[in-house]
């Protein structure tokens, strides 16, 4: 079953907030907590996406091993 796209940045959200949240209480600043947890899961969800799109194309020529 292929996944749909845009799972990895959806998944990089939900997973950065629920670690922004504590950071934002240890440093008293909820807002913050949050709104980097996001960015950093958008980040590392968008690469995710990117390197499974890229394994899923096939090995491109610069990817060829030398004989």
């Amino acid at each position: 079953m292929e996944r749909k796209s845009g799972t990895g940045v959806a998944l990089g959200i939900s997973l950065g907030m629920a670690f922004g949240v504590p950071i934002g209480f240890a440093f008293d600043n909820l807002g913050l907590g949050i709104g980097l947890g996001m960015g950093l899961g958008v980040a590392i969800g968008a690469g995710v996406e990117a390197r499974n799109a890229r394994s899923s194309e096939g090995p491109s020529d610069g990817d060829a091993q030398s004989r």
